[in-house]
């Protein structure tokens, strides 16, 4: 009697473990990444925060280490310097990065829309951009590509006094609620003031960049070219964690937001809620609709990289084509 039940227990121990999911022995090692996001913790945190709390980069044997950004043009500097093996940052920074020969990469689409804005104070007469005299800004933001394309493309270079207020993504915005500025660069679904985002602030108003032909691809995960080549695999796994990531958290923002909000207590939840549902919709733009989330088009690229050659800070008639400085390949 006592062996029919140890071979029971053991028949039903092994029919136990053929039915557990495969995705637990998939991987004979767990390997640590560091990501460096492009700031401090807001809106673009809440799908990573996500999959790390819901498991998603485990299930592909990876851990994550967070490096809080201070400006999209440092994830371009470390990743391409071996200190993170991923990093967040625009279009615009890898386009001039790869310029300046420093070897990263852009494997995922976030913003397939240009989410860039001027804010302005409507007691300061502004009826067009060409009415702005003053600009908040910060020079080591990523947002700062677009908004001098902007600036060249109305004719303003010359005439626009640029105040720096680095510091955090909300500084620019601060000058110019203090009257400071005539206006601030920001991005439309992160600002807010006194409780609510700027775009419901009935005193500010905004210039959103894409209505003035400054049409680009934005936020990117980038990684390193000796990571593209010499650990696919790697960023293969990374690649699926982060679109299974940014599709849990479009489709249960509520659930996300509050995750993030749980990990980053000081946040107002409502804010980063309305801030993150806004986001989304300029996530879905380019091939979002037909390729899925993550996937970047070449015609997107090649007019990101024209518009920033004639207004931009790119040099003009770069020779580096596009498929250089993007892949599609590590998209699920």
């Amino acid at each position: 009697m006592k062996k029919i039940t140890f071979y029971c227990f053991l028949v039903i121990l092994a029919l136990a473990f053929s039915l557990m999911p495969y995705k637990i022995f998939a991987h004979d090692r767990i390997d640590m990444v560091r990501i460096h996001m492009d700031f401090y913790p807001y809106t673009n945190y809440v799908a990573i925060i996500t999959g790390i709390e819901k498991g998603f980069f485990q299930e592909q044997g990876i851990t994550v280490q967070i490096i809080e950004g201070r400006g999209g043009v440092l994830p371009a500097k470390m990743v391409g310097a071996g200190k993170a093996e991923f990093g967040l940052t625009s279009a615009s920074t890898v386009l001039m990065a790869r310029e300046k020969n420093i070897p990263i990469k852009a494997i995922m689409g976030i913003y397939q829309k240009n989410p860039v804005c001027v804010w302005f104070r409507k007691d300061r007469k502004i009826n067009r951009p060409e009415d702005i005299n003053s600009i908040s800004c910060d020079p080591n933001s990523v947002k700062w590509g677009n908004m001098m394309a902007f600036i060249r493309k109305i004719g303003r270079e010359n005439k626009v006094k640029f105040v720096v207020a680095g510091g955090n993504f909300m500084s620019e915005s601060s000058f110019m609620l203090q009257g400071h500025t005539d206006a601030a660069m920001g991005y439309y679904f992160v600002q807010r003031a006194e409780g609510k985002l700027l775009k419901d602030n009935s005193d500010i108003g905004s210039f959103r960049l894409d209505e003035f032909g400054i049409k680009s691809i934005d936020k990117v995960l980038i990684t390193s070219d000796e990571i593209v080549n010499k650990r696919p695999d790697l960023a293969l796994r990374f690649v699926a964690a982060c679109v299974k990531s940014w599709n849990y958290s479009i489709k249960n923002p509520h659930e996300a937001v509050g995750l993030f909000v749980k990990r980053y207590p000081g946040l107002d939840e409502k804010l980063e809620y309305d801030s993150f549902v806004v986001s989304v919709h300029y996530m879905k733009g380019g091939e979002y609709e037909n390729r899925g989330f993550g996937f970047m088009s070449q015609a997107d690229w090649e007019a990101t990289k024209k518009l920033f050659e004639q207004y931009g800070e790119l040099k003009k008639n770069n020779l580096m084509k596009v498929d250089q400085e993007y892949t599609n390949r590590f998209i699920p």
